[in-house]
C-alpha cells in the first residue's frame, strides 16, 4: 500500500487486522490487572487515535524498522503505545499496536490481511 494523505472531505475506511485486535486485547488485559477503568480509557484513547489517523494518515512517522519502511508502514503514538499502519487513498490498515518499550525488531512483525 502506498502512503497517501487521504481525502480531506472524509476519513479513510478503517480496517484493523486480527493481530492488531489481539495486541489491543492484550494491552487492555494487562492494564486491567491494576485498573479496569484505566484499561477501558486506554482502549478508547487508542481507538480515538486510529480514528484521527483515518482523517490524517500522514501525521504518523515512517517506520524506521528495516524492511518495513519500503512498504509504507508508519506509526503513531498514543500514550506509551505505538500504532503501526499503512494507508492508501481509501483505507487505513492497522497492522499492530505495541508498547513503545518493546523491541519490535526482535519480534516477528507479522501482518497479513485475510482475503475472503
Amino acid at each position: 500500500m502506498e502512503q497517501q494523505q487521504g481525502n480531506q472531505n472524509r476519513p479513510l475506511e478503517i480496517r484493523i487486522l486480527p493481530q492488531a485486535n489481539h495486541d489491543l486485547t492484550e494491552i487492555v488485559e494487562y492494564i486491567a490487572k491494576d485498573s479496569l477503568n484505566a484499561a477501558h480509557r486506554m482502549r478508547e484513547r487508542i481507538r480515538d487515535r486510529i480514528g484521527q489517523l483515518a482523517e490524517h494518515p500522514g501525521r504518523g512517522k515512517p517506520s524506521q524498522i528495516p524492511g518495513l519502511e519500503q512498504r509504507g508502514i508508519r506509526f503513531a503514538g498514543e500514550g506509551r503505545y505505538h500504532i503501526y499502519y499503512q494507508a492508501d487513498e481509501q483505507r487505513l490498515l492497522v497492522l499492530h499496536v505495541f508498547h513503545s518499550a518493546r523491541n519490535i525488531t526482535a519480534l516477528n512483525f507479522s501482518f497479513k490481511e485475510k482475503t475472503d
